[in-house]
This record gives C-alpha cells, sequence and structure tokens, in this order.
C-alpha cells in the first residue's frame, strides 16, 4: 500500500512539471475575441473601454509602437475580481500576467518590440 502511495506521489510531482510553464498565463490564448482598439500613439494617452467584458474574452489591440510600455488595467472598478492576461497576436506567447494589482483588480505591464 506504501509502495502505490508513493508512486502516487511521484507520478504527481512529475506531472507538475508539463504544466509548470502555463501556470503564470491563466487564460488560454483561445478565447472570444470582443473587438479591437488602436493603440493610442500619443505617450501618456488613455484610452478606456466603456463596456463590460467578461472572462475568457479578449480584445485585440493593434497599431503598437515598438520600445513603448503599454499597460492594461482594470483599477477603479471594484465590483468583482479580475485577471490580466496579455499574448503576442503574432506568436501566441505569454507576454505579461497579472491578478490583484489594486485590491482584486488588476494591471499588466509590457514593453512592445
Amino acid at each position: 500500500m506504501k509502495t502505490k502511495y508513493n508512486l502516487s506521489k511521484i507520478a504527481l510531482l512529475f506531472s507538475f512539471l508539463f504544466i509548470g510553464g502555463q501556470m503564470n498565463a491563466q487564460c488560454p490564448n483561445n478565447n472570444t475575441q470582443y473587438g479591437s482598439s488602436a493603440a493610442p500613439t500619443t505617450v501618456g494617452v488613455t484610452v478606456v473601454l466603456s463596456y463590460c467584458m467578461y472572462g475568457g474574452e479578449y480584445r485585440y489591440v493593434y497599431n503598437l509602437q515598438a520600445g513603448s510600455v503599454y499597460s492594461f488595467e482594470t483599477c477603479g472598478d471594484s465590483d468583482f475580481d479580475t485577471q490580466v492576461t496579455i499574448y503576442d497576436a503574432t506568436t501566441g506567447a505569454y507576454v505579461a500576467y497579472n491578478d490583484d494589482f489594486c485590491g482584486l483588480q488588476s494591471k499588466a505591464q509590457f514593453t512592445s518590440n
């Protein structure tokens, strides 16, 4: 019995090797697209989305300027808990993730290349 228990523990620990890389990116990169927006072209400009996006939906942001820092946040909306995950549209690679930066709301930031 103890041998089965030890083998189960080893199998469980071994399985974490295969999923560890995706643990930071909480949302998959295959959800429903909810529109698109052009990135601001002036430094310091804030773009506010005035409609609701639900869990599992994503927004496509285009015309990013190489070397510019972009910040996506839900701070200031206090009626729910959010998570923000950012992916590269070309490669699908995970770029940034945040949960609970400002209370239960999130802020993810990255530099475009």
